[in-house]
């Protein structure tokens, strides 16, 4: 029920206000992150948007279309229209509608969906259909290995998210695999909803923290949890030198297959025409400078305490954290 003293207003378009003075306002935030993207935080209004995207990502962690919408109706300082609510509601019913899987009888991959005309439809896109196989049978089309996250994406640009419910190939196990530091709760958190009690829905997804949080820790936390000799490096293109140092440091014995990503704004601006820009390729480059020193100085048996990303005030000095294979 809508109350004057509550801190959200939403808007037509999706987007929410959250006002920072409201006594409810932590609250409204924390669970607003669970399914909306914080656009800008003056000191006084922050504004998210609920997205598509962001929708499906909180399909996948659990979230149903009733639970959001309790959220902004529950926190909302006036009446939330309808046309707000059958969006989310109908975002939110289009994941896992189809679905990724493992073949019955070939143990290949296959799309799959209980609704043959949305198979039919999506069929018909030129990408998609160019990364499908044979038609199996009205419910099933074969995938080929290679295509999976390609294939994903394409369905992702039709609006209609796939459920992976395929699992991985086991990887040669990686004994002994053990991580030297305390993770924070949150890094806690963030490693058990990745992995998923190994379960086969375990094993993908989105780290999302801010700047300085520890990501690269729980990439290492990560590698001794899923204990393979194989590892698939995903992250932004400016972070992947950095990543790759650490990583090759902390797990010599360990496969590094990089796979760096450039976000739509790198693709559409040149990165010397904002400030913005510069200023992070600076700081990430004195990162790397500063892993790559802190390494080459291990090699002679110097370690170096790496509070890098780690958030500040951290009450003292830690052991650096690695990820050791023995």
């Amino acid at each position: 029920m809508s109350d004057p003293t509550n801190p959200l207003i939403v808007q037509g378009d999706l987007s929410v206000l959250a006002e920072v003075s409201s006594p409810r306002f932590d609250e409204a935030r924390a669970k607003l992150a669970r399914f909306a993207e914080l656009d800008k935080a003056p000191e006084h209004i922050h504004t998210y948007r609920i997205t598509p995207l962001s929708l499906w990502n909180a399909a996948v962690s659990g979230l149903s279309s009733g639970d959001v919408a309790a959220t902004i109706t529950g926190l909302a300082k006036y009446p939330v229209a309808p046309s707000v609510l059958a969006e989310v509601h109908d975002q939110m019913g289009r994941y896992g509608r189809l679905r990724l899987v493992r073949d019955h009888d070939t143990a290949a991959l296959a799309l799959t969906s209980a609704e043959p005309a949305l198979l039919e439809e999506v069929s018909r896109d030129k990408q998609v259909a160019e990364l499908l196989g044979n038609r199996l049978d009205g419910n099933r089309f074969a995938v080929r290995n290679g295509d999976r996250g390609v294939l994903k994406q394409a369905l992702i640009r039709l609006g209609w998210p796939a459920a992976d419910e395929a699992g991985y190939a086991k990887g040669t196990r990686l004994e002994g695999a053990e991580l030297t530091a305390e993770l924070r709760s949150y890094q806690s958190d963030a490693l058990a909803a990745w992995w998923h009690e190994g379960n086969i829905e375990g094993g993908n997804g989105v780290l999302a923290l801010p700047c300085g949080a520890g990501k690269t820790i729980i990439g290492l936390g990560a590698i001794a949890t899923a204990g393979t000799h194989t590892l698939i490096v995903v992250t932004s293109n400016y972070h992947m030198p950095r990543a790759i140092v650490e990583l090759s440091h902390a797990m010599p014995d360990i496969q590094l297959i990089p796979f760096a990503v450039v976000g739509e704004k790198w693709r559409d601006e040149p990165w010397w025409t904002s400030g913005a820009t510069l200023r992070l390729l600076l700081s990430e480059y004195v990162k790397y400078v500063a892993a790559e020193v802190r390494v080459r100085l291990a090699d002679f048996g110097l370690d170096l305490p790496d509070l890098a990303d780690q958030p500040a005030g951290s009450p003292s000095p830690r052991k650096p954290a690695t990820a050791q294979a023995n």
